[in-house]
């Protein structure tokens, strides 16, 4: 009852609280006091974001995947040092040797697919090249198309995809199945090779260039997916697996040949590879 006495009464109380509290006029001034210029704040909001130059980096960042297919019948030091080059021309973040069982445009090939893709594996080791095998497959159908429909599905459409061919194929393109989709699924990137005229190239294929064309410098750069052309510097040895086929043949050894991988040229002579002019009849 004392302290009850003591306490003013409650009409007092709240007109002392009410004093002590700002108008709502001089809240929201004091809050907008307190908050930095709209200036400021855009600047710190542009502070967070990352620079142009990163925007760009990120965004090279994407996978990119190059493919050169073939027979690799067998395999040699060209292959790997074509492969090693256009992965460092294009700036690929992944590249691919895609071998064929017996490719559609080609007669079959001399030594059996488990004996070629003994040979490969061989050849890519400590190269950071990786093998697609899916060609090899009872099921796959051998066309170039099928197969980069497939690499797009699994990689997404954002990933750049490459497909890496010499010009004797470019001159020879417009007899592939569908050769007119490749570019909805990859960019297609061309060999130079200066025995090859581009003047005897088939006139849809000539359009073709006119129309989707890049220099390597702009394809580079560019992050789109699929759909361009480029042509890229040749500077690998001028080696071929028919004149090897043809050496052995003729009864040199693998290991004296010198233009094979020491593992693969061991391979061959464990094997008796291409000892005889037959082809492989087993894919």
């Amino acid at each position: 009852q004392a302290s009850r006495t003591n306490a003013p009464p409650s009409c007092l109380r709240r007109q002392a609280s009410r004093a002590n509290i700002l108008p709502s006029c001089l809240r929201r001034r004091a809050s907008r006091a307190n908050a930095p210029p709209s200036c400021l704040r855009r600047q710190a909001s542009r502070t967070n974001a990352p620079p142009s130059c990163l925007r760009r980096q990120a965004s090279r960042t994407l996978k990119s995947v190059g493919i050169l297919g073939g027979t690799f019948d067998p395999v040699h030091l060209g292959h790997i040092q074509l492969a090693t080059a256009l992965q460092q021309q294009l700036q690929l973040s992944e590249f691919r040797l895609l071998p064929s069982a017996n490719p559609p445009h080609k007669n079959r090939t001399y030594a059996a697919t488990d004996k070629r893709l003994a040979m490969l594996q061989q050849a890519i080791t400590d190269t950071g090249l990786t093998l697609d095998t899916r060609e090899l497959q009872s099921h796959a159908s051998g066309y170039t198309v099928d197969t980069l429909a497939q690499v797009r599905t699994e990689i997404g459409q954002q990933a750049k995809l490459v497909f890496c061919m010499g010009m004797d194929c470019l001159l020879g393109l417009s007899s592939w199945q569908r050769w007119w989709s490749l570019l909805d699924y990859a960019h297609i990137a061309v060999l130079e090779r200066a025995e090859c005229d581009l003047a005897n190239l088939h006139s849809s294929i000539q359009q073709l260039l006119s129309e989707h064309q890049q220099p390597l410098d702009e394809f580079v750069d560019s992050q789109a997916s699929c759909g361009r052309i480029v042509f890229c510097h040749n500077t690998c040895l001028a080696i071929s697996s028919t004149d090897i086929r043809r050496r052995l043949l003729n009864g040199e050894t693998a290991l004296t040949i010198g233009n094979l991988c020491p593992n693969v040229a061991i391979y061959i002579e464990q094997q008796g590879l291409y000892k005889n002019t037959e082809r492989n009849s087993s894919g």
